[in-house]
């Protein structure tokens, strides 16, 4: 817990300001673990795409006929070598 009397709890209270750094031109606190000021210190970017909402039954559309023609594809495998394995 942290005390602002105590004068050993001064790294604590600089860690607790490292985790919650200070948006000045917003004027809120924005909360950061601390993989993340790891990721900054080693300027680790992350770049984030989003699609818009029109996409979603689209993508939904082309991604359950992706897994089945996979599907059929090791059905179409395993019937293949049962069918060899009888002869």
């Amino acid at each position: 817990m942290f005390r602002a009397n105590c004068p050993e709890a001064s790294p604590l209270r600089s860690e607790l300001d490292d985790l919650r750094a200070v948006n000045r031109t917003a004027g809120t606190i924005v909360k950061r673990s601390k993989s993340a000021l790891w990721a900054r210190q080693l300027t680790i970017r992350e770049a984030i795409t989003y699609q818009p909402a029109s996409h979603y039954w689209p993508f939904q559309w082309i991604e359950t006929g992706i897994f089945l023609a996979l599907a059929f594809a090791l059905a179409g495998v395993c019937f293949w070598r049962l069918g060899r394995r009888r002869t």
